[in-house]
């Protein structure tokens, strides 16, 4: 498969595979993970800063391709000769300037990390894979120097990377350790679970710290890569009003929960929010 053509769905695809009577068969792919855990600071595209630790986070995720493939940050990635989103993520970078290994690592912790967090660790060999088709090349220092190999994308590797994104995109779905704690709360006390919707409305708090820097980094021609902001504004926003949804929630549900009974187990059912949630498709 050409790298600047649409993947196609044949006996030797990725995709696809023959059984035994010779017919093909689909595999189909599993979802890698992306987040949105607090970014204190700034990055060197001015979209993000460094991504704390920890797995209480909010997580929004993305599917495409494999998820064994393509894994969030912890684990690891892509193997293997083909391209995952890590590695259009890394082909994007460079599609941008010139990187090290070393600044793509740290853009894809610092710049992606809200939306596409992907093990330090484990990138340092997308470079190389996407070298190794063709899609960018390595420049490697003198040997006496103590510079580093940088990468540069090709002609074909923006051919690919403008294949791929016309590819339809998988659809969004959430995961947060918190909400999952909140599912299971009879097993808790209220004070459990007041403590973990607090921790929501703290981490949306420190998100729209970030996001407001990051702006003002703009309005105060401060950050790196101006011209990229008609672009990387619209992910701000998005990340903005997913924090206010956020907090906007666990100031209902602290009321909600602060009215509770101490032992949860005798708490009963708001039927006016059951009401509001069983006909929000019949709203205009």
């Amino acid at each position: 498969m050409s790298h600047a053509e649409p993947a196609k769905v044949t006996p030797s695809s990725p995709l696809a595979s023959a059984n035994a009577a010779g017919a093909v068969e689909m595999r189909v792919p599993a979802r890698p993970r992306l987040s949105l855990d607090a970014i204190p600071g700034l990055d060197l595209l001015g979209i993000g800063g460094r991504r704390s630790g920890g797995d209480a986070g909010l997580l929004l995720v993305y599917s495409l391709w494999d998820h064994g493939n393509d894994t969030p940050k912890g684990r690891t990635v892509s193997t293997g000769t083909r391209l995952t989103p890590t590695s259009y993520a890394i082909l994007g970078l460079l599609a941008v300037r010139p990187w090290s290994s070393y600044e793509l690592t740290r853009q894809m912790d610092r710049g992606l990390g809200r939306f596409w967090p992907r093990a330090v660790s484990k990138l340092y060999e997308e470079p190389k894979k996407l070298v190794a088709q063709g899609l960018a090349t390595a420049a490697n220092p003198p040997p006496a120097t103590r510079r580093r190999t940088v990468y540069t994308i090709t002609a074909a590797g923006r051919a690919c990377l403008a294949t791929w994104m016309a590819q339809p995109a998988q659809n969004p779905v959430l995961e947060s350790e918190q909400l999952l704690r909140i599912f299971f709360a009879e097993n808790g006390t209220k004070t459990d679970l007041l403590t973990v919707i607090a921790s929501m409305r703290t981490w949306a708090a420190d998100q729209r710290t970030v996001n407001a820097t990051i702006a003002r980094s703009y309005l105060n021609n401060e950050a790196a890569f101006p011209e990229r902001l008609v672009h990387t504004m619209l992910v701000g926003r998005f990340l903005a009003d997913f924090e206010d949804m956020v907090t906007n929630w666990t100031e209902w549900a602290d009321t909600i929960v602060s009215k509770w009974p101490s032992d949860i187990a005798d708490a009963k059912a708001d039927r006016h929010t059951l009401g509001y949630l069983a006909h929000r498709d019949h709203r205009t």
